[in-house]
Order: structure tokens, then sequence, then C-alpha cells
């Protein structure tokens, strides 16, 4: 039996949805995203979660799982798709564009008496609305959270309000804690299904082409790869005809958290700055950076359009399992 509360935290509201095995939380007013995401058995903390407003809009993607439309950089914020120019801000120090037009704004979450352990989220950007006009298009987005036992599945559609073909992507800045309680740092290994990754300039780009795993070859080996390893701020895409699950495989307490993506979304952003951070992003997205920009066939890159009246639609899904 689910359980639903609210509450306030640093003046915004706070939601939590507590299931059967997970319990996670969601500020309606920054995002409507998930903030936190408790496994209930091990008492482990999943999600990365701050200590403060300010901390929070400080690094506001390093914190829960934001919501991503459309994901990733734009080079100078400027790309062309169906013979028409997009010049958006340059929000990452002034160079790039970053991540899109909903993460932080306020959505509309509502509950369903009728279908338990769900909240169900809407972002409307209506014709003529401060976000339509600065995308160049409106929209409507909607994700339906559910909690099913050891899991927690994230259903979107994106709706094309205009009357123009619109790009639309997809992706979830899915930031996950490594410190257990105490302050411990817990051991995840991590690995990934077989797949290329994309060749990765100095200013953090993809050159376009797709290589042999090198960063991620550790992934790929049987025993995974130390995640305090890690350091990586690379694009990796897994390969059509294999299970597109990543996990994180933990020997204290002993269990698997895994995420998994539904086709368009192939591409996968790891992040993570330096080996102390005490955090690992790793981003489902449907449009890899500077998608509209990269030499490479859409089925890759993720760079699309969508119809007037149409709709597009976004699985994923982030699970625990442990040993019976």
């Amino acid at each position: 039996m689910a359980v639903f509360e609210q509450g306030i935290w640093e003046g915004l509201e706070r939601w939590r949805l507590s299931g059967e095995e997970m319990e996670a939380e969601f500020l309606p007013q920054f995002g409507g995203q998930v903030i936190s995401l408790k496994h209930r058995p091990t008492g482990l903390s999943l999600l990365r979660e701050p200590k403060s407003l300010e901390e929070l809009k400080g690094r506001p993607f390093l914190f829960g799982i934001p919501v991503l439309f459309l994901p990733g950089r734009l080079r100078q914020g400027s790309f062309e798709l169906g013979g028409r120019r997009y010049q958006w801000p340059k929000n990452e120090r002034g160079i790039n564009h970053l991540h899109g037009f909903v993460w932080g704004k306020p959505w509309t979450l509502t509950v369903d008496p009728q279908e338990a352990a769900t909240v169900r989220a809407k972002f409307e950007a209506d014709p003529g609305s401060e976000t339509a006009l600065a995308f160049s298009h409106p929209f409507r987005l909607t994700i339906v959270y559910r909690l099913e036992a050891s899991t927690i599945r994230l259903d979107a559609e994106v709706e094309n309000m205009g009357k123009d073909p619109m790009p639309v992507g997809l992706g979830y800045h899915t930031t996950f804690n490594l410190l257990g309680a105490q302050g411990n740092r817990l051991a995840y290994r991590a690995k990934l299904p077989t797949g290329q990754e994309w060749e990765m300039r100095d200013d953090l780009m993809p050159t376009g082409h797709l290589i042999a795993p090198t960063k991620f070859a550790p992934w790929l080996d049987s025993r995974g790869e130390e995640i305090w390893n890690v350091v990586s701020d690379n694009l990796y895409l897994v390969d059509e005809d294999v299970p597109n699950e990543i996990t994180l495989e933990l020997e204290h307490p002993r269990l698997t958290l895994w995420m998994q993506a539904k086709a368009p979304i192939r591409n996968w952003v790891v992040y993570r700055p330096d080996r102390d951070a005490p955090f690992v992003s790793l981003e489902p997205v449907s449009w890899v950076h500077d998608a509209p920009n990269l030499p490479q066939p859409a089925d890759r890159t993720g760079a699309r359009l969508l119809s007037p009246g149409e709709s597009a639609q976004f699985s994923y899904a982030i699970g625990v399992r442990q040993p019976t």
C-alpha cells in the first residue's frame, strides 16, 4: 500500500511517495524532479541529495533526477534541423547551450487515488509563454513516475502543440550517491552492455566519430570498473541488439542497482568530475551532445523532429536487485 505525504523543504513543496520497497520525494516547484530515492529494505539513499536549496541552485544538475529537454551541450547554442536555424541561450559559461528549457521550473504534479504509488508530473509551454518563445515551439511534457516493488519507472510523453515540426530529445541527469549513512565509501562496480564510445574533443564535445570502447573498456570486463576510479564526461552508445542496462554492483550490502532505458534512448552520458567526487551521474539521453551538428544518422545521435500534433514516448527505470 503506497503512502503519500506533503511537506515543506526550504520554503518549497516537497512530496513523498512511499511504496513497498522504494520511497521517492519530489520538488514540484523545482523541475518537478525526483530529489530523493531510498531503498527501504537496506536504508540506502540511492540519489545524491542537496543539503539546502542554495546548494541545489548552485549545482542544479548534480542532485536527484533533473529532467533534461533537450539534453546535453549544443556548440554555441546553434544548429539547423528541418531547414530551420536555431539559436538558444549560451547558458554554459557563455559558450554553449546546456540541458534545455524545463529543469528548475515549476511543474504541475498530481496523485491519482485510483492509481496507487503513482505521481503524474506535467510541464506545459503554451503558445506565447516564455519557455515556448525561448524554445521556439509550444509543447507539453508529461512524466508518470510509478513505484513498483524495488523499482521506479519513468514513462514520459512529449507532445508538439505547435504548427511547425519541433526538435525533440529527452534525458535524465540521474546523480547517484556514493556514500553510506556514516559517510563511508560505497564500493560499487559499474558494468555496461556492449556498444561504442563517442570520440570526444578537448572541449567535451563529440567529434562525430564512434570508436571501440577505450575509456569504458573496464566497464565491459566481467568484474566491471570500480566506480571510485572513474573520472568522466563521456558518451556511450549501446548496441541495438542487447538489453540497454547499466548496473552498479555493491558488495556490502550485497545488491545490484540497475538502470534501463528503451528506444529511442540508446545513449548514456557518464559524468564524474574527479576521483574524490561523492557521486556519479549516469544519464540516459535520446539526444547526444551537439546531436544535429554531428555527421551521424539520427538513430545514433537522436536528432529528430516531431510533427505538429505528434507525440513521442520515452521509458526509463531504476531498480534494485538483491540475492535471494
